[in-house]
């Protein structure tokens, strides 16, 4: 009697330690959603669309606009300009023939420091300052740093929309790219308002420059993964700084938590912080 009680209290006991393996397995720990992936790729992208932009306004406010001096304040004595008045058409070559051990990059003034090669060509149907004019930038064989970049950047001067003598432009991005070194690459689409904030009524100078940008757009990051992306807070931006100084995106990859990204308070530098969730990091833009 007393063996097959103790035989029962075995079989019970292993049945009862059996269930609690088995529960064990299927409630594991979930893992710590803290991929980056497309919060960089998409500062990335937002940093030289920037640059293109810098690049094509300094050639056409030097060429067609009001600035009153022949001095490029963005463009390298290597980056040769060719104007084109009767069709409307500026191209800017980059490419420094002295430099024949580096690609024929062409390095850039300090204020980004990056290496350029190839042409950006803007056609444009009047100036910045004129409202309803649009200016189309391309890229012909563009290569920042030896990623090669493509797409089509179109601005339209929508004028003064709501009143408070900001002009606004429309941007938008299409067919945008970045293609490394690695052959792995990034695609990026979207659709801005910049609201030129200061330096508007100093026509004849560049450096003072700053515009707010806000809307939304969408992406393909380094490993495929699709995703979209709001402008809660303007982006910041001014012609003396390759970075966006301060604002908040949330960007949500397909099947994950939205990353909220903050730009800062307000200083030049290639940091941002992004929170997923609990998870909080700082991330240096490439």
């Amino acid at each position: 009697m007393k063996a097959t009680k103790l035989l029962l209290f075995i079989t019970l006991l292993g049945l009862f330690l059996g269930g609690c393996k088995k529960d064990d397995k299927e409630s594991p720990v979930a893992a710590v959603d803290n991929d980056t992936q497309s919060v960089t790729d998409n500062a990335r992208l937002e940093s030289e669309f920037e640059g293109s932009r810098k690049v094509a306004e300094d050639a056409m406010m030097r060429n067609v606009g009001t600035a009153t001096s022949s001095q490029y304040y963005y463009l390298p004595n290597c980056a040769h300009v060719s104007v084109d008045l009767t069709n409307k058409l500026i191209t800017v070559y980059f490419a420094d023939s002295s430099n024949t051990s580096d690609n024929m990059n062409c390095a850039c003034n300090e204020i980004d420091g990056r290496k350029r090669r190839g042409t950006v060509r803007i056609a444009y149907t009047g100036a910045y300052q004129d409202v309803g004019s649009v200016i189309t930038v391309t890229h012909d064989n563009y290569y920042v740093n030896n990623n090669k970049l493509e797409g089509t950047k179109t601005i339209t001067n929508k004028g003064d929309t709501d009143g408070d003598t900001h002009t606004e432009h429309e941007i938008k991005i299409q067919n945008g790219k970045i293609t490394f070194t690695d052959n792995t690459f990034i695609t990026w689409e979207s659709t801005r308002t910049r609201e030129w904030v200061a330096g508007e009524s100093t026509s004849t100078v560049l450096t003072d420059d700053a515009y707010e940008i806000s809307g939304n757009g969408n992406g393909l990051n380094r490993n495929g993964q699709s995703y979209t992306l709001n402008i809660t807070s303007p982006l910041y931006i001014s012609m003396d700084c390759y970075y966006i100084k301060s604002g908040r995106i949330e960007l949500t990859p397909n099947g994950k938590t939205t990353r909220v990204i903050d730009y800062g308070n307000g200083t030049c530098d290639n940091k941002l912080t992004v929170s997923i969730g609990s998870f909080s990091a700082e991330v240096t833009i490439p």
